[in-house]
């Protein structure tokens, strides 16, 4: 659960980091637009404003294009999950909500910088000499957020349902009550015990012997420890109750 949780985290971060560069340059190449439509009467805030709607519809179209993406995928996900549907709209809703608060964030500020020098008084000093570029280059960092929106939505939603299906998994009663139970593994040294009746009598003794120490109730011996380690292909059958009927 914690390794799920580092996942969900570090593609959240990485999310945000991209979101910021990528809308930090967009906002870059048109400096020069700032400087003209500030100069023709236009307020800072008004500027920073719109930059920041600019950012609100591509968070938008990459949101929807990650939802659709994370339901084309759920059948990859549906055989993973426990309790939970891997098209689960409070999940969704949620992670694209989260995911656009971080976008939200991350076009506000380079919006907010390229206007300070005209909020400090500072004019467009530099402002002519703004990497302006054609129409070309801006849908190409339109696409990148969008983009960048739409994987990190697929990402960080499947995170979120594989971490609530294990959390849902790992709440489940296993049948039996694990408390004060104490489990420890022997290693027979195949040199000395090759015999299949030489290794029977070995744990025969020992569970005599744990068996007389006090305060001990039961005592049992198993190959294959259940939920403690991967039984591929075995069944776990209490001697004497559920047997096969052949």
């Amino acid at each position: 659960m914690v390794l799920l949780a580092v996942f969900a985290g570090i593609a959240l971060f990485l999310s945000g980091v991209g979101l910021f560069g990528v809308i930090a340059y967009a906002v870059s190449q048109r400096r020069r637009e700032i400087g003209v439509r500030i100069a023709l009467g236009a307020r800072p805030g008004a500027v920073a404003a719109m930059f920041f709607s600019y950012g609100l519809r591509l968070l938008a179209v990459g949101s929807l294009l990650g939802i659709a993406g994370a339901l084309a995928a759920r059948r990859v996900l549906a055989g993973l999950l426990y309790g939970i549907t891997a098209s689960d709209p409070v999940t969704l809703v949620a992670t694209c909500a989260l995911v656009c608060l971080i976008g939200a964030f991350a076009s506000i500020v380079p919006a907010w910088r390229a206007t300070a020098p005209f909020r400090t008084g500072g004019g467009a000093a530099g402002f002519g000499r703004g990497l302006t570029r054609g129409a070309s280059h801006a849908r190409v960092a339109s696409a990148l957020v969008c983009a960048e929106v739409a994987l990190a939505v697929m990402l960080v939603s499947a995170s979120a349902l594989l971490l609530l299906s294990f959390s849902g998994l790992a709440s489940v009663a296993p049948g039996f009550d694990p408390s004060h139970v104490v489990a420890a593994r022997i290693t027979v040294p195949e040199t000395e015990y090759r015999a299949a009746q030489r290794v029977g009598q070995l744990y025969d003794a020992v569970i005599d012997q744990v068996a007389g120490i006090r305060g001990v109730r039961s005592v049992a011996a198993v190959d294959k420890l259940p939920m403690a380690q991967p039984v591929w292909g075995f069944a776990v059958r209490v001697e004497g109750e559920y047997e096969d009927a052949t």
